[in-house]
């Protein structure tokens, strides 16, 4: 209740600023371009280690066991950050790092630098939904915030539709060219998010 209460005083505050009223539809925009982003890529990371490193099953499972604990402590470093500097400027750092670390994977490097690569990207990038969900609910009206639920909702379906994209970038160009084609999407929500900052912090 008192963390509702400070989320609605603050809101009082940024709603009387002009331009208040979009945060949420940018918010939700770039949840929205950060999905079709991720589905081009995320569900070919197996097939890709398997294809271009032959990495054998085992191995590839291990690495998918750990990175949910590894997931974990990073939830909670973000969550920490999120209550020095702010959800926004947090989420922009993580985005940043997820970018990073897709561009990266997209090289030409060693089995074990792309790993160590791909893990780091996969902590960060978890920590991005519950991010983009607190914050949506931060700035959206508290009397329309299960719409706004709702609608973040529905957005998590073009998964699977950018998801035959990101097939068929895979299938022509290889699977490089879809982690660029995701690196260059997250520098567009990159782009929303500072404006979004630049909306709340002025």
């Amino acid at each position: 209740k008192e963390k509702e209460k400070e989320e609605e005083e603050e809101g009082k505050v940024i709603k009387n600023k002009k331009l208040f009223w979009t945060v949420p539809w940018l918010v939700l925009s770039a949840c929205l371009v950060t999905m079709i982003g991720a589905g081009i890529t995320v569900k070919f990371f197996p097939i890709f280690f398997i294809d271009e490193y032959n990495l054998a099953p085992i191995n590839l499972n291990i690495v998918f066991i750990i990175n949910p604990f590894l997931s974990a402590f990073t939830s909670v470093f973000c969550g920490k950050l999120a209550r020095r500097i702010g959800r926004l400027k947090t989420l922009i750092i993580v985005l940043t790092i997820v970018l990073i670390t897709t561009f990266g994977m997209s090289q030409f490097i060693t089995i074990e630098v792309l790993l160590v690569t791909f893990i780091i990207r996969y902590m960060f990038a978890n920590s991005m939904d519950p991010l983009s969900k607190s914050l949506l609910m931060e700035f959206a009206p508290v009397e329309n915030r299960g719409k706004w639920g709702a609608a973040d909702g529905l957005i998590s379906s073009f998964w699977n539709g950018s998801a035959a994209i990101g097939g068929y970038v895979i299938e022509h160009h290889g699977y490089r060219a879809a982690f660029l084609s995701t690196s260059g999407i997250y520098c567009v929500t990159i782009l929303i998010y500072l404006f979004t900052n630049r909306i709340v912090n002025t």
